[in-house]
């Protein structure tokens, strides 16, 4: 919850532009859970499908109740990345 209402609320605030808190917001977010790492690539999209849930209708729960699904659902999600992506270090 912390960090749905962190990169959501908090970024969405700061900024008046709507198309620069949802770029600080997704970026930050992926940064933030990969640092400078090619796995990146793959923490981008799915922090940009928790900015969007944020911003269609900037209501947090909506995005945090996705964001705990992708948690409880991450054991397959890995595999099924690391299969696609060839990548083994996630």
């Amino acid at each position: 919850m912390f960090e749905e209402a962190a990169f959501r609320t908090t970024i969405y605030r700061f900024f008046k532009n709507d198309k620069i808190a949802f770029i600080v917001s997704s970026i930050s977010f992926a940064w933030m859970h990969t640092g400078a790492n090619p796995i990146l690539i793959v923490y981008l999209p799915m922090s940009v499908v928790l900015t969007l849930i944020y911003h269609r209708r900037r209501v947090l729960g909506e995005s945090i109740l996705v964001h705990g699904l992708m948690n409880a659902l991450l054991p397959t999600i890995i595999v099924l990345l690391q299969t696609i992506t060839g990548l083994y270090y996630l």
